[in-house]
């Protein structure tokens, strides 16, 4: 009976004009995400090249160690190929400028894309499925149980053999079918637009990952749909469950994750990014103010040694002074960089204390676990985002090492040749002993955002058991 249930719900479906128009705003929507996503990679992948090439050619330019520390480097983030899926939600920071004079400064990549976003907007995988295949759902399951009563056929059905378990399985398996296949056929043919146009291969971890993605977004149309059916079958008629549907898509897709990220803004406040930048530069300042002011007083303790007539001890003053200079520089890198690391990490975790908070609210809705499951899925999230600021730190303490090392020896060369009565010949730096900068995404199950998809989960078999509740005490008459 069951099959008959599910094959009278199918038929029924594909039949009515709704259907039409779910399959062909579907298919239109989605290829056009996919062509939206792949335009915005190719175009971030080309700007990361020219900027890297921008950056090697100014780095080969400088004349010595202690310009190429001045005139510093940037290292980008790559850009993302899951983020073909969900543009939208692209981090903030995709670059940072490194030099010895300052703690890093974090950059996002609006002047990498230029007026992309204006002209192409926040369409992508993610928001069609989010908010326009999520609206679709509820459509095709709010007269699921209160039409039926209206028009007198659900009476009709249980008057036969046939128990109200199989009756709501077949209306939640049978419209779930129809509304699966409109987003499966433009998923299949969007990836082969991806593919075609930026041939990626989908293989291995990225293969899975966009399995993953496909799957999950199945699950989430299905809270959907079986919202629709609990709202159906809390209303006497289809015109109100129509409204309260719409209603709960509204407050559940727009309203909810803005206000769990309100109230944990307002509950738990973390500085703005503007005002961490202000304390970087003013640690540089007193950097700066206090090497002066130290370097002038071991100036003063060894100038009287340098005016002695022995060339052998002038000379053992000069490189001892270039030793205790380089030691001051150390100590003061060293000092300062601890400064900011700590400022750093008081601003980090005061963000992930609010995020944590905004996700813990916004979870009853299905919508925001979704899209916190699309981020982590497509390295586009606060995980990925927080690797990448770890990597840029890490590189900036081994970049500030070996350039001012670099700095420290040369100077004690020059200092002996100047003694030695020989030439001052400049020193272009060797870029091959600069550190590699190496940043790469989570990676292995071990990473997965294994809670959020387990959220997800919860939140359709929650639906679910309210359905079937709902359904056993409904009056069919």
């Amino acid at each position: 009976m069951l099959r008959e249930l599910m094959r009278k719900e199918i038929l029924q479906g594909i039949l009515s004009f709704k259907f039409v128009v779910v399959l062909v705003t579907s298919v239109v929507l989605i290829l056009l995400a996919f062509l939206v996503g792949v335009t915005r990679y190719r175009m971030e992948m080309r700007a990361y090249l020219e900027g890297q090439a921008a950056n090697r050619e100014q780095m080969e330019s400088a004349t010595d160690w202690a310009d190429l520390g001045r005139v510093g480097l940037y290292v980008f983030r790559r850009p993302e190929f899951m983020a073909v899926f969900s543009g939208s939600s692209i981090p903030a920071i995709q670059s940072a400028y490194i030099s010895i004079d300052a703690p890093p400064r974090f950059e996002g990549n609006a002047q990498l894309v230029g007026s992309l976003s204006l002209l192409l907007g926040k369409l992508d995988f993610l928001v069609v499925v989010e908010v326009v295949l999520s609206l679709f759902a509820l459509l095709f399951a709010y007269d699921a149980i209160c039409g039926e009563k209206e028009a007198g056929t659900l009476r009709m059905i249980l008057a036969h053999p046939v128990s109200r378990v199989q009756v709501i399985l077949g209306k939640m398996l049978g419209r779930y079918v129809i509304l699966s296949v409109p987003l499966a056929m433009a998923f299949l043919m969007g990836l082969l637009i991806v593919v075609s146009s930026s041939r990626a291969v989908l293989g291995g971890e990225v293969g899975t990952r966009i399995l993953l993605v496909f799957s999950f977004s199945l699950v989430y149309l299905l809270a959907f749909y079986l919202l629709g059916l609990v709202l159906s079958g809390l209303s006497a008629r289809s015109s109100i469950s129509l409204i309260l549907c719409l209603f709960a898509w509204i407050w559940l897709t727009f309203v909810t994750p803005r206000l769990g990220t309100a109230v944990a803004a307002r509950l738990r406040p973390a500085p703005a990014y503007t005002q961490l930048q202000a304390q970087r530069i003013q640690l540089g300042r007193q950097r700066m103010q206090e090497e002066t002011r130290e370097t002038l007083t071991l100036y003063s303790q060894w100038q009287q040694r340098w005016a002695l007539t022995d060339e052998a001890a002038r000379l053992q003053a000069q490189l001892e002074f270039q030793q205790k200079l380089g030691a001051l520089r150390r100590r003061l890198r060293d000092k300062y960089q601890r400064q900011f690391l700590k400022l750093w990490e008081d601003y980090q975790r005061h963000l992930e204390a609010q995020a944590s908070l905004a996700a813990a609210l916004a979870c009853f809705s299905p919508s925001a676990a979704y899209r916190l499951l699309m981020a982590e899925l497509t390295h586009t999230g606060q995980s990925d985002q927080a690797a990448f600021v770890t990597a840029v730190l890490t590189y900036h303490r081994q970049f500030r090492r070996v350039v001012e090392d670099m700095i420290e020896q040369t100077h004690s060369e020059m200092a002996f040749l100047s003694a030695e009565g020989n030439p001052l010949p400049g020193r272009k730096p060797d870029l091959r002993q600069l550190p590699r900068f190496i940043y790469s995404t989570a990676q292995g199950p071990s990473r997965w955002p294994w809670i959020d998809m387990v959220v997800l989960i919860l939140d359709a078999l929650v639906l679910f058991f309210i359905a079937y509740v709902v359904f056993l005490r409904y009056d069919p008459r």
